[in-house]
């Protein structure tokens, strides 16, 4: 499986990533095969090369206040896990750009517990700029503002997308933490928001985007130990990417991509420079055009593919076979997971059919039934499990 891991070194967290081979001990009893361990076995560590390490420096902000300079604002594009971005992209023609200011001061608790005020001049670099324009936007998450609250047209025309029933989260107002409760919050800021941060490769996380109403965002603009001031490793974030090649600027990330073979989707990834070609028209930068160099990769080795093959369930109905229900554990990154599994004792155990019959359309809106036995392999017993969790949230 591929793997990202955070390291801790020289005052600094290390994001990397491996490959990794999950090898099972299994215990024979009573004619039944039980699960007692595993073992890990590093397949490939895509981080031998200094190129590929990226330094993560993440900043807590716990009961945070903003006071916003006004004086010198900018347009950056920006874009939130917690929307469909397809949707706004199409609502407003592709554009995604916010105004906001570049220069803000932040009074917070951080993650020592001690009483911090920190000044942020976004003019002064990029690394600046796009923290400056990510503290704004996190807060906005704890006062219930998301981005598309502050989008602006052309015409300067604001438009607030309707929130979904299930997001309403999302429009909540946080509520500050006590004294007392500062500790909890740090372990779950540290367990829970800083893992599904780097997990989206993330720039920044609100505490509202998993589901707790508290205040408090975490900050971390990556950098990397390449040596060339042009060039950078970043993870993920599309609007700081794109905005480095139009500056003129080379880019080195990660890309995960799909190639079809023997009728199977299989997963890889690799290593790739973008450079920019750059046009100057009335003195100004234009992007025309972006090149590709591929530097490593991921996926030599035949162990290194993962085969996948999606499933698309529309109009699903589904019925269980009862007589067959098992117990399995179950998570979602949706809810805190850290807050689940000590409120239930380490037990996230559900009780479900192993066996089940699904009455669908598939992606060529094609009448199907598919005949699920669980009990049959253990692909299809999760196969079996997924199917119903993801069904559940259609109830």
């Amino acid at each position: 499986m591929n793997e990202t891991y955070v390291e801790y070194a020289d005052n600094k967290f290390i994001q990397k990533n491996k490959i990794t081979r999950k090898v099972p001990k299994i215990k024979e009893e009573n004619g039944k095969k039980q699960l007692i361990g595993i073992e890990e076995e590093v397949v490939k560590d895509n981080n031998t090369s200094p190129d590929l390490v990226i330094e993560r420096k993440p900043y807590f902000f716990l009961n945070p206040k903003i006071k916003l300079n006004h004086n010198n604002e900018i347009v950056l594009p920006e874009g939130c896990l917690s929307v469909p971005m397809e949707s706004i992209f199409k609502e407003y023609n592709g554009n995604s750009n916010v105004k906001r200011p570049e220069v803000i001061e932040i009074e917070y608790i951080n993650e020592n517990l001690e009483k911090e005020i920190m000044k942020i001049d976004g003019s002064k670099d990029d690394y600046w700029k796009w923290f400056s324009r990510c503290a704004q936007h996190e807060n906005d998450h704890l006062d219930g503002v998301l981005f598309v609250d502050r989008l602006e047209k052309e015409k300067g025309i604001l438009k607030v997308l309707k929130i979904p029933e299930d997001e309403k989260i999302l429009s909540m107002k946080s509520v500050e933490i006590s004294d007392s409760e500062l500790p909890l919050a740090v372990e779950f800021m540290q367990k829970h928001m800083l893992s599904t941060m780097y997990g989206f490769s993330g720039i920044g996380i609100g505490a509202m985007q998993v589901g707790a109403p508290i205040r408090a965002f975490i900050v971390d603009i990556p950098k990397s130990k390449i040596t060339s001031t042009n060039e950078f490793i970043d993870f993920g974030d599309s609007s700081y990417l794109t905005s480095r090649l139009a500056n003129g600027d080379s880019v080195i990330i990660e890309e995960i991509y799909f190639a079809s073979i023997d009728n199977k989707l299989v997963q890889k990834s690799k290593i790739i420079k973008k450079s920019p070609r750059i046009k100057e028209v009335d003195g100004k930068k234009q992007l025309i055009g972006i090149g590709e160099e591929v530097i490593n990769d991921n996926n030599i080795s035949r162990d290194l593919i993962i085969e996948r093959k999606p499933y698309f369930f529309l109009n699903p109905k589904i019925k269980m076979d009862l007589t067959s229900r098992i117990i399995l554990s179950e998570g979602t990154p949706s809810v805190p997971m850290e807050i689940i599994d000590k409120k239930y004792n380490g037990s996230t155990n559900v009780k479900r059919a192993c066996n089940i019959e699904l009455e669908y359309l598939n992606e060529k809106l094609e009448r199907k039934v598919m005949k699920i036995q669980g009990d049959r392999h253990d692909y299809w017993k999760w196969f079996s499990r997924c199917a119903q969790h993801e069904y559940d949230y259609l109830e």
